[in-house]
């Protein structure tokens, strides 16, 4: 009598935990579910998203491997673009992400003008990517931290080559 109430002890608590796995997969599944339904519920964001990664990307390639007319182009035409859809990112893209955005544009920018010895054009652009970088909230913003921060992103592209 003890073995059968042992083993029927041991079938609902195997039961118990099933259905508690059971539970939280589901659980877990139509939240998943529901997150993805509002990612994907306002197509002109995922558009937007879609647009301002594309066109980063462009930029960034046309940074490190075009002329200088076709680098700068890119990143002054990424700059009007965020300029241009800032607030109607939806939640993908909040204000801090516009303003880090810009400034690597022109901090990519001011290099760029560094590279073909425009001393004066590399200033302008760098002290506008310092007023983006502080607008996003960020402090002790030089240009010598500006300059750490792209050495670092680029030696990390050069990595996944």
């Amino acid at each position: 009598m003890k073995k059968k109430n042992l083993k029927k002890l041991l079938l609902v608590s195997l039961l118990c935990v099933l259905f508690f796995v059971a539970g939280v997969v589901v659980g877990k599944y139509i939240q998943f579910y529901g997150s993805m339904k509002e990612f994907w519920k306002n197509d002109e964001s995922m558009g937007m998203l879609f647009v301002l990664a594309s066109y980063g990307q462009y930029a960034d390639l046309q940074y490190r491997n075009a002329s200088y007319d076709d680098a700068k182009k890119a990143l002054l035409d990424f700059i009007a673009l965020r300029d241009k859809v800032k607030g109607k990112e939806g939640r993908f893209f909040g204000e801090k992400t516009y303003y880090v955005d810009t400034g690597l544009a022109y901090s990519r920018l001011a290099l760029l003008e560094e590279r073909f010895g425009h001393r004066e054009e590399m200033q302008k652009y760098f002290k506008k990517a310092q007023k983006r970088f502080q607008s996003a909230g960020w402090t002790n913003i030089s240009e010598a931290k500006i300059r750490e921060i792209l050495h670092r992103l680029d030696s990390k592209v050069k990595e996944t080559k």
